[in-house]
């Protein structure tokens, strides 16, 4: 019995300390850090001249092609909305067929892959594609979808 008193007057004494020592007032902690959001900044899309070299093998038929598909990119570098989506694919749709198969994989490809959704991410998206697989052409190389990458052209 004695130790269950004891043991009460030690948890009172605890309990009772506690209960008197000092809080700290609620409006005196610092706010939090509010944390605004802030728009990352796009850069601006620029042009990249790509130097015009003479493919290996390149026939007259594909030299035509590629001077024509200079005037589709030169006449609508940027895709921004349906109609200069429709400007570019219809000229390079009236391209002279190329004769080698880089030449024919990149018309293909800068067909292919401007049939994107009609949003202003989905223009980005198409001019951005166009630029690769031009570049990609000027590069002596040829996209693969099955292993989606670049190879270089047979």
């Amino acid at each position: 019995m004695k130790g269950y008193l004891v043991f009460a007057v030690v948890v009172s004494a605890l309990l009772i300390s506690g209960c008197t020592s000092e809080k700290t007032d609620a409006a005196t902690v610092a706010n939090p850090t509010v944390i605004t959001s802030v728009e990352t900044p796009i850069p601006a899309m620029s042009m990249v001249p790509t130097p015009v070299v003479k493919q290996i093998g390149e026939s007259n038929e594909d030299r035509k092609f590629l001077d024509a598909a200079e005037v589709c990119y030169k006449d609508t570098p940027v895709i921004a909305n349906l109609s200069t989506h429709l400007a570019f694919v219809m000229c390079m749709q009236k391209t002279p067929e190329p004769t080698t198969d880089c030449a024919r994989d990149y018309k293909h490809n800068a067909l292919k892959y401007t049939n994107d959704d009609d949003t202003s991410s989905g223009y980005k998206r198409e001019t951005h594609n166009t630029r690769l697989f031009r570049e990609a052409f000027y590069k002596n190389l040829t996209y693969n979808p099955v292993r989606q990458m670049f190879e270089p052209c047979t």
